[in-house]
Parts: structure tokens; C-alpha cells; sequence
């Protein structure tokens, strides 16, 4: 059942409309991007920030590459693929912590997603359970009152009692598909999106996240420092970025049309049009 509003983007979009969408994306996101993973190595364990500074080290989530990945970030076409376990060991990426996980008031939170189980796991998360150490949290939720969603939280103060968040209707979540997941934090008022399109709002008690002492995860979570490492997300995850303001819904829909951009197999370029023109999805860094 998909929210009221939500709607598909046509697998076709006009040229125009892709170029004027790029141009927005980078004056939108200019010199906001705090971390932005693209997944693309070809061998190992480490997972290199596209902004040079916060490289990750992965555990058990090995690098696919193959016709169903979405094609991002130019022709690389790779992704983590995480175990979907729940308890040790499992699949993850951490990324020691930083003073530029301390997002503040305002924030946004991206990723490609291709679940294969309905599980409540985590997509990216700056966040220890236990020990008063909780700043934010972004993943799918699936429990008995909502099933096959995505969920944003954050924590004013670290505590169990401060933590607050908003979940997407059920069954907003789709299986063996890839689709793109934000989530924006903006003094008090969360949001979420699939695929550029907005699925829940809700206004929460805490204008600024609470500075955290612990790493940033990908597709896993710890309860607390020194424990064992959980809740492994069922799947692929790619083009994982973090900014450090809120994106507006119309932000957020450009963005998800800037990744259809056109590819002249020419290279001519017409006045009003482009010759041999084929779609693809990519996001430029």
C-alpha cells in the first residue's frame, strides 16, 4: 500500500528536464556533502569517502557488481552486499567517529537500497544503544504495527528517553528492487522519501542531535561499545551520502531525477536536443 501522494517517476524523462535537474543538484547540495560512499571498489575491505576524509573499513559485505545494480556513479556499477543477519557476525561498514557526525539541527540522509528480506535493520546510523550514546539512525522498520518500512530517529541529549522518530506507511518498502531512500532532520521536523517522493512528516521534541562519541555504521548496529555488532541490513546498499542541511521536498525530487542523466552515444549535442541519446542512472560526486 503506498501513501497517498506517492507516485512513480516515468522510466522516461526529457533531456530537459534531466539537465535543468543536474544544475539544481549541485547548487542544492553545494559544499554540503559530509561524506558521500559510492561502493565502487574493485577489491577489499576499504571504502573510500568521495570527499576524502572519512573512509570506511568493511566486514563480511563483499563488492557485486552485475546487471540488476541500479548503475550509479558513472560505469563503475558496484555495490555492498550485506548478510541480513541478525545476530554475530554479521555484514557491516563502520567509519571512526568524527566531529562531522555531530549533524546539529539540520541534516539529510541518502541511500540506494535493494532489500531482499523485510527486516528492521540499519541503512547508516551514528548511534550506540547503550551508554547514553545515541545521536541519529536511518533503516528499515518492520514490526507487528508496521510492516515493510523505513524509519528515521535522532536524540537530543543521547538517552533512552530522548529518542524520537517518525516510520513510512506499511508496505512502502519494496522487495528485490532497488530504490532510493532520504531522510532530512530540520530543528524538530523529520521527513521521509522513496524515490523522491515524500511518504511521512512528523514533527518531534528535539531541535538538535545530541554529539555522539561513536563511529557512523552502514548496514549494521552496535548496542554498545566493546559488544558485538548487529541487525545487518538483507541486501544491497549503495551511494550512501550524508549532508549536513535539510534538503526541501522539491530538493530532494531533483535530486532523484538528477540520477537519470542522458549519455550521448554520438557525442553531438543539438540546440534544442541531443542525437543517440541513452538513459541511464549515475550520480556525478
Amino acid at each position: 500500500m503506498r501513501a497517498p501522494g506517492f507516485f512513480p517517476l516515468a522510466s522516461a524523462v526529457s533531456a530537459a528536464m534531466i539537465l535543468t535537474a543536474t544544475v539544481l543538484l549541485v547548487s542544492a547540495a553545494e559544499g554540503t556533502t559530509v561524506a558521500l560512499w559510492h561502493m565502487d571498489e574493485t577489491s577489499g575491505d576499504s571504502v573510500a569517502d568521495a570527499m576524502g576524509v572519512h573512509d570506511g573499513a568493511a566486514s563480511d559485505a563483499p563488492i557485486v557488481a552485475g546487471p540488476n545494480l541500479p548503475g550509479l556513479a558513472g560505469a563503475a556499477n558496484r555495490a555492498r552486499q550485506f548478510d541480513g543477519s541478525q545476530t554475530p557476525p554479521v555484514s557491516y561498514i563502520e567509519v571512526p567517529d568524527h566531529a562531522d557526525w555531530d549533524l546539529g539541527s539540520q541534516f539529510t540522509l541518502e541511500a540506494w537500497a535493494y532489500p531482499t528480506e523485510f527486516l528492521g535493520a540499519s541503512i547508516v546510523r551514528h548511534f550506540d544503544a547503550t551508554d547514553d550514546n545515541r545521536s541519529w539512525w536511518f533503516g528499515l522498520y518492520d514490526q507487528p504495527e508496521v510492516h515493510a518500512a523505513i524509519s528515521i530517529g535522532v536524540d537530543g541529549n543521547g538517552s533512552e528517553l530522548d529518542k524520537f522518530g517518525i516510520v513510512s506507511p506499511e508496505d512502502s518498502v519494496v522487495l528485490n528492487q532497488w530504490q532510493w531512500f532520504t531522510a532530512t532532520f530540520d530543528s524538530g521536523l523529520l521527513r521521509l522519501y522513496i524515490d523522491g517522493n515524500p511518504v511521512a512528516a512528523g514533527t518531534v521534541p528535539v531541535t538538535s542531535v545530541f554529539a555522539a562519541d561513536a563511529p557512523v555504521w552502514i548496514g549494521a548496529s552496535r548496542a554498545n561499545p566493546g559488544q558485538p555488532i548487529t541487525n545487518s541490513f538483507p541486501g544491497l546498499l549503495d551511494e550512501v551520502r550524508i549532508l549536513d542541511l535539510a534538503l526541501s521536498q522539491e530538493e530532494v525530487l531533483d535530486r532523484y531525477q538528477s540520477f537519470f542523466v542522458p549519455e550521448a552515444s554520438t557525442g553531438l549535442l543539438l540546440a534544442f536536443g541531443l542525437v543517440g541519446v541513452a538513459l541511464r542512472r549515475r550520480l556525478s560526486t
